[in-house]
């Protein structure tokens, strides 16, 4: 893989040693953050690029590769002669009508900024073979593809996690899109179920609460998320016919707020044969699987590229969990902080550098995972009942113990073919009725789905995967179950349904007092099978039964091969490449495991490869 370490600029008199020592460590490439400020802070068309040319001679001494961030449109990265002439359009928050540091991203004049500041740094770097790839910072506190999260430097403006939109371009926008969507007032309002003036219609703060209707909340939410995806589509225009690798920086975990959509900007990159690097690593590794999925599912979609990079300090055993995230996923980078690594930039080491996996970063990027499960999330189910919990990431946590999975959403789902034997319905879905009927018929072809809650479409109607389950009405009531020896669980349970009888349908696990009053049940649909599980996905009912549908002969499906045995152990991850079985080790314990060509040994917290 690519290794990259980010370092503040204007490194090269002071960095020898450190340059010295991490390319022994197998580093590639040293990122250093190219402020729009840095290069034409003196006034506009007056670029000077000589701060970064003595850098990039520094790394060309100690054949090490540069990447540079460019960052155009955020306050931090913005000149101060921009910010006070009357093209500046900050952005405005819709909770306080307050302006913001970063700039629109619907602003008309940031455009022409933009495409100067690009042209004239490749007219400046053009040709240059030292450059390993370009990072580009588009908006966001940072230059992440989002908008304002917290503020940079807080306090030096007006910044907080909310809904950006309430500047005048922004406005126009938005009932540009409606027009486009509706043709007409009069049906925007009939949509909606309101009675509105022009004038009126304009982004509101997009809550249940406050929101004109549910429609209307849906409506806001695409628009703010087409936006974001545009406006990255726009930029990467710009850039293609630029000699280098390019990262989209994204970051962040998929929000409403951030108007970000992952799938729908690892779609826009792919069409530029781009690549999205995403910022949102910590030293958990499900944490960061879960945050970084979605980019690896999408990426390898559509067809882009991807590398991970951290939000801040990870410590050493984070480190090889980062490792093992990246490579079983098939990134083609892995980004670091020079300070996670290094005391200081004479470059006294930290443990963190004697913790990374040096052997697995050194392998070829681009690895291609086998990955034959799919978990399904669902962002309008984050829009309209609320976000993504504490009991979700528990149960992603278990889940990924047991298999690799892909993360799905309703983008992923909507485009193209599913490719997946298993899809795992553990969390609360909304979707359009379109895509529930696919979904069905995905099942009805051969696929196999395990269920936790019934889809719902977005009126919040779950008849039609409630008639696929058999299920005739919910059972709510503490009541003693029914043992079964093969989940190895028995006890109480407060969720049941109520089931039809039809020879299609077999429970497995139900109330004591009926078999109807199931708890755990199969049905056929067709070719395929669906497994229902009434009970919490972080429970040892559902990830018994989870276990024994993948690997065992449940419900009737041929099963996948274990990874190891015994499956699950807690703290063991599996991932499968085309070529290799991958088993992270997150304990502090040596494991001792079978695999098919005999027992094995996982050392504590490491890679092992098979």
């Amino acid at each position: 893989m690519q290794f990259v370490v980010g370092m503040d600029k204007a490194f090269s008199n002071k960095a020898g040693v450190a340059l010295e020592k991490m390319k022994k460590a197998g580093v590639t490439s040293v990122e250093t953050y190219v402020l729009w400020k840095d290069i034409e802070g003196a006034g506009e068309g007056r670029f000077d690029f000589s701060l970064f040319d003595e850098d990039l001679t520094a790394l060309k001494e100690k054949s090490l590769k540069w990447v540079p961030f460019l960052v155009i449109g955020p306050w931090y990265s913005t000149p101060e002669w921009f910010l006070r002439s009357e093209k500046s359009v900050p952005s405005v928050c819709l909770e306080h009508n307050k302006q913001g540091g970063n700039q629109s991203i619907w602003s008309p004049f940031l455009k022409d900024q933009v495409k100067r500041t690009l042209k004239a740094f490749l007219d400046h770097y053009k040709g240059e073979t030292a450059i390993e790839s370009v990072l580009v910072g588009i908006s966001g506190d940072y230059g992440e593809a989002i908008q304002t999260v917290y503020g940079n430097w807080p306090g030096e403006y007006h910044g907080h996690r909310g809904y950006w939109a309430g500047d005048a371009y922004a406005v126009e926008s938005f009932r540009n899109f409606l027009l486009y969507h509706y043709d007409s007032l009069a049906n925007i309002n009939y949509s909606w179920g309101t009675h509105y003036s022009w004038e009126e219609v304009r982004p509101f703060m997009p809550t249940l609460s406050s929101a004109p209707s549910r429609k209307a909340l849906l409506d806001f939410h695409q628009w703010y998320k087409e936006s974001m995806t545009s406006w990255a589509d726009w930029w990467l225009t710009q850039l293609d016919n630029w000699p280098w690798d390019v990262y989209l920086v994204t970051g962040g975990n998929d929000e409403p707020e951030h108007a970000s959509s992952f799938a729908e900007q690892c779609r826009v990159t792919a069409n530029h044969k781009r690549g999205i690097r995403i910022t949102n690593e910590a030293s958990d590794y499900t944490l960061n699987f879960m945050l970084t999925r979605l980019v690896s599912t999408a990426s390898r979609k559509y067809g882009s590229y991807f590398s991970t990079e951290p939000a801040s300090s990870v410590n050493e055993k984070g480190e090889v969990g980062r490792v093992y995230n990246a490579y079983s996923s098939g990134a083609r980078a892995f980004h670091e902080y020079f300070y996670n690594l290094f005391q200081d930039i004479e470059g006294n080491e930290k443990p963190n550098l004697r913790f990374l996996p040096s052997s697995v970063l050194a392998r070829k990027g681009d690895e291609k995972p086998v990955v034959s499960v799919g978990l399904v999330t669902s962002q309008n189910t984050r829009i309209l009942d609320g976000s993504f919990g504490e009991e979700e990431l528990n149960a992603s946590k278990k889940i990924r113990e047991l298999t690799d999975f892909d993360l799905l959403n309703e983008d992923l789902l909507s485009n193209g073919s599913i490719d997946y034997r298993f899809l795992i319905f553990a969390f609360p879905f909304m979707a359009p009725e379109n895509l529930l009927s696919k979904l069905v018929a995905w099942i009805q072809d051969g696929g196999t789905a395990i269920i936790a809650y019934p889809p719902k479409n977005l009126d919040g109607d779950s008849s039609t995967f409630k008639s696929l389950l058999g299920i005739e009405e919910e059972v709510i009531g503490v009541s003693e179950i029914k043992p079964l020896t093969r989940l190895g669980t028995q006890g109480v349970t407060s969720r049941a349904y109520k089931v039809s009888g039809d020879a299609e349908l077999h429970a497995v696990m139900s109330y004591k007092e009926s078999e109807t009053k199931a708890v755990v049940w199969s049905r056929k649909v067709e070719k395929g099978k669906v497994l229902a599980v009434s009970s919490s996905p972080s429970s040892r009912i559902f990830t018994n039964a989870l276990r024994e549908c993948l690997y065992g002969s449940l419900i009737g499906v041929e099963p996948l091969q274990k990874p190891y045995e015994p499956i699950p152990i807690e703290g063991i991850y599996p991932a499968a490449t085309e070529d290799h079985l991958i088993l992270y080790n997150s304990t502090d314990k040596q494991v001792k495991i079978k695999i098919k060509t005999g027992e094995a040994v996982l050392e504590p917290n490491s890679i092992s490869m098979f």
